[in-house]
Parts: structure tokens; C-alpha cells; sequence
């Protein structure tokens, strides 16, 4: 069994030896033959040496100008501003009898806030962030600009 095995390997392994071989002498007859190629020109494609050139036909450049890409246009957004210092942030109003959210009184518009923990892969914990925590959220009226606040 283990003979019949060995001698399964060592074929295998003289065939790709043997392709291997056939691969390099196929190439090798491609990289000669276009070298031949170019190193041999028919008579029809030799270029004219320089005697043979009429001397009545003249060479013209033609110039022009370089052509520009358009300006792009300058709808950037505006920076945005920076965060504001931990002391000059809002705290939020805890919602009563709810630990998980909360309600802001610059935004009461916003209704109640979410500030519950969520682990390493997304999903919430139950817990709420703790006291203090800065939290930044997007401001929904103007795009780009986010509204800060920490946790009571």
C-alpha cells in the first residue's frame, strides 16, 4: 500500500517536474522568436536613411495651449466647531423613573435621549453611561454640526 503510495507521489511530482520544463522551453521559444523579429527587418519597414529624405518636405510643430481643468466648485461644507470644554458642557435632565434616558433643555424639541452603555460588539447593556460621561450627538437641524452634553 505504501509503495503503490510512493510511487503515486514520484509520478506526480515528475509531472509537474516535466510541465514545468515544457512551460520554460515554450517561453523561451516565444522570447526568441519575437527577438528575431525585431532584430531582422524586411526591406518594406527599414526607415529611409537620412539621404533619402526630400529635402522640399518641411516639418511643422503645431502648438497649443494648455487646456486647464475647471476650478472646482466651493460648496465645502464649513468647518465644524471644535468640542467646547468639559466645563462649559450642558448637563442633561434625567428623565424621571427612566435611568436610560435622558432630555436636554437647550433641545427640548428632541424629546428623550438614549444614553444606554453598549458593549465591544454593538449591543446594548441596559446600563446607563456613567455620571459625567461627555456624550456628542448629530444636531438634526443643521447637518454636520453635532450638540454635546454629559450624563447627570
Amino acid at each position: 500500500m505504501e509503495d503503490r503510495r510512493l510511487l503515486g507521489i514520484r509520478t506526480w511530482i515528475w509531472g509537474v517536474a516535466l510541465l514545468s520544463l515544457a512551460a520554460v522551453a515554450v517561453l523561451a521559444a516565444l522570447w526568441i522568436s519575437d527577438g528575431a523579429k525585431v532584430a531582422v527587418a524586411s526591406p518594406d519597414t527599414a526607415p529611409e536613411p537620412p539621404s533619402a529624405v526630400d529635402p522640399s518636405r518641411t516639418q511643422t510643430v503645431e502648438t497649443r495651449e494648455p487646456v486647464l481643468a475647471p476650478d472646482p466648485p466651493e460648496e465645502l461644507p464649513p468647518p465644524s466647531k471644535p468640542a467646547p470644554a468639559v466645563e462649559d458642557m450642558e448637563y442633561a435632565i434625567p428623565v424621571f423613573e427612566n435611568d436610560l434616558h435622558v432630555t436636554l433643555a437647550s433641545h427640548p424639541e428632541f424629546g428623550q435621549i438614549s444614553i444606554e452603555r453598549y458593549d465591544k460588539d454593538g449591543n446594548p447593556t441596559g446600563e446607563p453611561l456613567a455620571q459625567g460621561t461627555q456624550v456628542q450627538i448629530p444636531d438634526p437641524d443643521r447637518p454636520g454640526e453635532k450638540i454635546y452634553f454629559r450624563v447627570p
